[in-house]
């Protein structure tokens, strides 16, 4: 039951990402956040700040993607992982 609990937390229920408290948000590279996996719970909360060509190369934004299609640049999409699903 333990491991049963475990993996509910861990993998079913995962927690919120959240910025190191040393780290300022006024200091981050927008860019280079919009391309990082483990940065999407900051970028929905920060959507004006999104450097759109770089969240496009992101598999793990795929959601913002498909919100916003007319911010999607297509070259870069093109390389997203994330816009293939299994039949």
């Amino acid at each position: 039951m333990q491991r049963f609990k475990f993996l509910l937390s861990r993998w079913i229920f995962p927690k919120k990402k959240k910025l190191k408290e040393w780290l300022y948000l006024n200091k981050l590279d927008w860019d280079y956040l919009s391309a990082n996996r483990a940065a999407i719970s900051l970028l929905e909360v920060n959507l004006n700040k999104i450097n759109w060509t770089w969240l496009s190369l992101n598999p793990a934004a795929i959601h913002l993607l498909e919100k916003n299609p007319y911010k999607i640049y297509r070259i870069p999409v093109c390389r997203n992982s994330g816009i293939f699903e299994y039949e």
